[in-house]
């Protein structure tokens, strides 16, 4: 069915990451009419290109969606636009850079720059989305934050074309998969020593798919357990092949890391993995279980090496108790489909703008 109001995807996203693929994949399954506003992130003069696109195709939408990653792009849109504005508050990059991978400390100029940049973007925005409820508390205690105009829409993923229940490794083992970038949030020391720890189980195999700035020290963990030439290392792979690993996977790994950025959010890869109907372990945090039920459709542990071992434990023992979880978070990722993901979207900015 055809929706009226026209939406308006602006800045320098990248339309093929989780967050933007599903609004912008939902949202035209819906019937909506999109356009897109947008530049690569090292085109140069890129925020006076897009102010100027933004302001010729202004009779082309009806609401501007500052899409992930939002702050500069809300600023501009807000000093071009009075149209209503929606900004993807996703995550904080302040957060991100100092608290979570403590890149730059607190008062590293770059890190003035990001915190004013999340601020202003809060007070251009007309609605404001987060991905959980825990990340719209976050937000709603910045100074001057109108927590009246914040929503949460969770992310949801796609559900794949792919047979759920493909066989495991060659010689029998469970495949255990974790896909993500290697920043402290992943916590993919605490999988690497997970495996360290079941290295005499011949029952697992473990693939790890990403990089990142965690990526050595991952790699020195597995390297002084004497395992890094059991685990299968894969650096980068496009998202049509990562679909097909994950389809291959018997047991799909969420986030294990200590950070309070980490309690806050349902990782991509958590839906991605239920949408193909895998059965899942992650860490427990208030978050994951705004979505996901602990033991009927996901299965959680403290982010420790010792939990998540034993988690693994009890799934490979246990194929009855695996495959109903994994039944179980394809049912649950069915009802955060990208069709229905942009139409929560869609309502909320049909009822705001009213």
């Amino acid at each position: 069915m055809k929706k009226g109001i026209r939406f308006c995807f602006f800045g320098i996203y990248t339309p093929g990451y989780a967050r933007n693929r599903v609004f912008l994949k939902g949202l035209r399954q819906n019937g909506v009419s999109v356009v897109e506003i947008r530049l690569d992130a090292g085109t140069r003069w890129r925020y006076f290109k897009l102010a100027w696109r933004l302001f010729k195709m202004r009779r082309s939408y009806d609401v501007i969606v500052a899409a992930f990653p939002s702050p500069t792009a809300a600023i501009v849109a807000r000093l071009v636009s009075r149209k209503f504005l929606v900004v993807d508050e996703f995550y904080s990059m302040y957060d991100a850079v100092v608290n979570d991978r403590k890149e730059i400390s607190r008062w590293h100029p770059r890190a003035l720059k990001l915190l004013v940049l999340d601020w202003l973007s809060l007070l251009c925005a007309d609605l404001i989305i987060t991905d959980t409820a825990e990340h719209k508390k976050y937000w709603a205690l910045w100074l001057w934050a109108n927590s009246k105009k914040m929503e949460v829409v969770h992310i949801g993923a796609e559900i794949p074309k792919l047979a759920a229940n493909q066989p495991s490794s060659e010689d029998g083992r469970l495949v255990v998969h974790f896909h993500g970038s290697y920043v402290p949030l992943q916590g993919v020391e605490a999988i690497v020593a997970a495996a360290a720890l079941l290295k005499n189980d011949n029952r697992f195999a473990f693939r790890l798919i990403g990089d990142g700035q965690d990526f050595e020290r991952a790699m020195v963990i597995a390297e002084t357990a004497g395992i890094k030439k059991e685990l299968e290392i894969i650096r980068r792979i496009d998202y049509g092949t990562l679909l097909n690993y994950i389809s291959a996977a018997d047991i799909v790994l969420g986030i294990f890391g200590t950070s309070e950025k980490a309690k806050r959010v349902i990782p991509n890869k958590v839906y991605e993995g239920a949408a193909a109907g895998k059965p899942i372990v992650t860490m427990d945090s208030r978050a994951i279980r705004e979505v996901f039920s602990p033991s009927k459709d996901i299965l959680v542990t403290e982010p420790t090496p010792e939990a998540l071992a034993e988690a693994l434990k009890r799934l490979v023992g246990d194929p009855q108790f695996r495959h109903a979880l994994g039944a179980a978070a394809l049912a649950t990722a069915k009802k955060y489909s990208p069709q229905c993901v942009a139409e929560k979207l869609y309502t909320i900015v049909e009822q705001k703008i009213k």
